[in-house]
């Protein structure tokens, strides 16, 4: 379209010329036919380049909209990916991996045998009752031969979460090798809390394996 106009203009400049040089005039009415043609291509020209910025201004409207759009939804899948990776931990029973098993032992087989150590669950509680097994097991493969856990009333409120450590007080005998404990489980990455209690034999450990947190 730029380029009928510029002919249009070459054509009008070149009959203005030849008037001039030649000396004749030029049929008026082709002048005048041709100043309409300008006229209606500048026209179209100028209706054409605002129809172009309204499509580009609409295309980027819709570009800046789908991108908004695609943000969204990568943001619900990976909030949908958190909440399944919380459903899965939820339901997945605690397990010791093979590297945990490692630093925990490598701590215990620093302890003189035998250990004063007990370990409780809350009754009916069975993935605690599988979690706490695999303890003593790791215990006797250390050189420390654990009795059978005791199962705790399940009517105990609030019910324990996760592990717990008890001693009856801080200068308690058994206090040096309670600190021993809770620091091969932080090595091993596991959260061992430890409480006083009064009511806890002198020179005796309790580990309670609660429910998963």
């Amino acid at each position: 379209m730029k380029i009928i106009i510029v002919i249009i203009l070459i054509i009008l400049g070149t009959i203005g010329y030849l008037e001039k040089i030649l000396k004749f005039q030029i049929s008026r009415v082709l002048t005048i036919a041709l100043l309409i043609l300008f006229i209606v291509v500048s026209a179209i020209q100028l209706f054409i380049s605002h129809n172009s910025a309204t499509e580009a201004s609409l295309m980027k409207t819709e570009i800046e909209r789908s991108h908004k759009e695609m943000v969204s939804i990568k943001t619900e899948l990976e909030e949908s990916k958190n909440k399944l990776s919380e459903i899965k931990y939820k339901i997945a029973p605690r397990k010791l991996t093979s590297q945990q098993r490692d630093k925990i032992a490598a701590v215990l087989k620093t302890i003189p045998s035998p250990l004063p150590i007990w370990f409780g669950v809350i009754v009916g509680d069975a993935e605690a009752e599988d979690y706490s097994k695999e303890f003593r097991t790791l215990f006797a493969e250390s050189g420390h031969a654990i009795p059978r856990e005791r199962v705790l009333n399940q009517m105990i409120t609030p019910k324990p979460r996760g592990l717990l450590l008890y001693i009856s007080a801080e200068n308690d005998p058994a206090a040096p090798v309670a600190a021993k404990l809770q620091y091969a489980f932080k090595m091993a990455g596991l959260n061992l809390q430890g409480f006083t209690h009064p009511e806890e034999p002198q020179g005796r450990i309790r580990i309670v394996v609660g429910e998963k947190p």
